[in-house]
């Protein structure tokens, strides 16, 4: 299972971080438009920062998702998926 953190949208641009487990980002935060999971049974958490405010964003399942502009990644939470 890995997650990919990208610098663009649609996973391209520089890869900024990739992630195993749940922790933060080497060199957090770390600039990111888009993350990838190569694994349909997790979800991925991500704190992020967007207009000086915190927000966490999930994402269910594998595949390539956008974030709704660059933001910084402080932790990432890799955890099973239910439903």
């Amino acid at each position: 299972m890995t997650v990919r953190l990208y610098g663009e949208p649609g996973g391209r641009g520089d890869l900024v971080a990739t992630l195993e487990e749940t922790g933060a980002p080497e060199g957090t935060p770390c600039w990111a438009a888009s993350m990838t999971n190569d694994d349909d049974t997790k979800s991925v958490f991500l704190a992020t920062q967007f207009d000086a405010a915190a927000a966490y964003r999930e994402f269910h399942g594998a595949g390539t998702f956008d974030l709704p502009g660059r933001q910084p990644v402080t932790m990432v939470a890799i955890k099973d998926r239910s439903g």
